[in-house]
C-alpha cells in the first residue's frame, strides 16, 4: 500500500499544474510540488487551511477569503466551479492561475473530499491586457482622426462596426443587422453596383479593398465615404 502511495504521489508531484486536495473542512490533504514548491511549506501545510497558511507566510488573508467563498459554493452545490486568482509573488510580480474545483462524493451521495487544479495564466492575461491597451489606443486614433474601423467574417457574414461607423453612417446600433446587407441598404442606389465590384474584386484576391462611394445617411443625406480593408485568408 505504502509502495503504492509513493507511486501516485509521484505522479502528481510530475504533473505541470497545481494539484491538491481538500478535507470537507477545506484543509489540505495533499498539495504537489508544482502548487507550493518549498519542500518545508508543503509539509507544513497538510492539516491547515489558507487562513492559517496565510497568516504563518504573512500572505494577504484575501487570498484566503476568496477561497474560502469558491470552496463553500462547491460544497454548498456539489458542482464544480472554476475561476482565476491574481497573486502577487516573493519579487513583487503579479501571476494569474486559472483555478477549478471538483468535489468527490462518497458511497453515499456525501462530499468526501475537493480535488483542485490550477493552471497559469499569466501569460495570456498579460497579452489580454496589451491587446486591450492597444484596442484602447487604436480607437483614441481612430475617433480623433475621424476613421471608423470595421471587420466582417465572409463566411458567417458578420459585419461589426465600431462606434465612430455608426455615427458616419447615422445608423443606430439597434437598426444594423451586422451583415453584408446591412450595409449595402446604405449605399447611394448610383454607387452600388461600383462598391460590389470592389468588394469582389477583393475576395477574388486582386488586391485589397479599396472603394469610393456615397451613402444615404440616415437615410436621406448624401456622404462621400472612402474604404479600405486588407483581406485575410484561411488554410483554404
Amino acid at each position: 500500500i505504502l509502495q503504492t502511495k509513493e507511486f501516485y504521489e509521484s505522479i502528481l508531484h510530475s504533473i505541470p499544474l497545481d494539484v491538491v486536495v481538500f478535507d470537507v473542512n477545506h484543509r489540505y490533504r495533499f498539495v504537489n510540488s508544482t502548487a507550493i514548491k518549498n519542500k518545508e511549506k508543503r509539509e507544513w501545510v497538510i492539516g491547515h487551511d489558507d487562513f492559517e497558511y496565510c497568516k504563518r507566510y504573512d500572505r494577504p488573508i484575501q487570498v484566503a477569503q476568496k477561497r474560502r467563498e469558491e470552496f463553500n459554493q462547491v460544497i454548498g452545490t456539489k458542482r464544480h466551479i472554476e475561476y482565476e486568482e491574481q497573486m502577487e509573488v516573493s519579487n513583487g510580480e503579479q501571476t494569474w492561475r486559472l483555478r477549478r474545483l471538483f468535489p468527490v462524493e462518497d458511497t453515499q451521495g456525501k462530499i468526501a473530499y475537493v480535488i483542485g487544479y490550477g493552471v497559469d495564466i499569466t501569460e495570456r492575461k498579460v497579452n489580454e491586457e496589451k491587446l486591450r491597451i492597444l484596442n484602447d489606443r487604436m480607437q483614441l486614433a481612430t475617433q480623433a482622426a475621424g476613421f471608423g474601423v470595421w471587420d466582417w467574417n465572409v463566411k458567417t457574414n458578420t459585419l461589426v462596426w465600431d462606434d465612430t461607423l455608426y455615427n458616419l453612417f447615422g445608423v443606430e446600433h439597434n437598426q444594423f443587422s451586422n451583415n453584408f446587407e446591412a450595409w449595402a441598404a446604405t449605399l447611394h442606389p448610383d454607387d452600388k453596383d461600383k462598391a460590389f465590384a470592389d468588394v469582389q474584386e477583393a475576395l477574388n484576391g486582386n488586391r485589397d479593398f479599396s472603394s469610393e462611394f456615397r451613402i444615404l445617411k440616415g437615410g436621406y443625406e448624401n456622404r462621400n465615404i472612402a474604404g479600405k480593408a486588407k483581406v485575410y485568408r484561411d488554410s483554404n
